[in-house]
């Protein structure tokens, strides 16, 4: 009898340990089932927020003529000669910022004129070059009723003397 109560428990304990198995299976393939779907973005995109996201490419526009400006430093005349290049991702833009460049240049060449020219020569000067050219031009062109921005002001060349 004994030997008889022990083979009935034997195929309990198998099916014990298949049933252990399958469950742990199954939450596993849960898991890494979400893991996925969230990970590769589950949540689907509309085709107006995937037209948003993806950027045109990046158009350029040297502006040849350099911005010069003077300064009064330590007692002697001091000047900056910069030219820029500057980037849009639409053609109109350039276009607008070749269009009002006599503006753009009497604008920079007043702003930056009033830039501290000791500050100028650090990292954070020049980024602050960049900047004030680009709110320059960006402020030209909204008065002017263009519809877009430049959305970087590169430099080409910078000469501190």
């Amino acid at each position: 009898m004994a030997e008889a109560a022990a083979a009935e428990s034997e195929p309990q304990k198998s099916k014990k340990k298949l049933f252990v198995i399958i469950g742990i299976v199954v939450v596993a393939l849960l898991i890494g089932g979400g893991a996925a779907f969230f990970l590769l973005g589950g949540d689907e995109a509309s085709p107006e927020e995937a037209a948003e996201t993806v950027k045109s490419p990046a158009l350029y526009q040297t502006i040849n003529d350099p911005i010069i400006t003077t300064y009064n430093y330590k007692d002697r005349d001091r000047f900056m000669q910069v030219t820029f290049s500057v980037m849009a991702r639409n053609q109109v833009v350039l276009d607008a910022v070749v269009l009002h460049m006599p503006t753009i240049r009497n604008r920079l060449i007043s702003e930056l004129g009033k830039m501290d020219f000791e500050q100028m020569q650090t990292d954070s000067g020049r980024l602050a070059i960049l900047d004030t050219s680009k709110t320059v031009i960006n402020t030209v062109l909204t008065n002017e009723g263009v519809e877009g921005e430049v959305e970087q002001v590169l430099f080409q060349n910078l000469v501190l003397q």
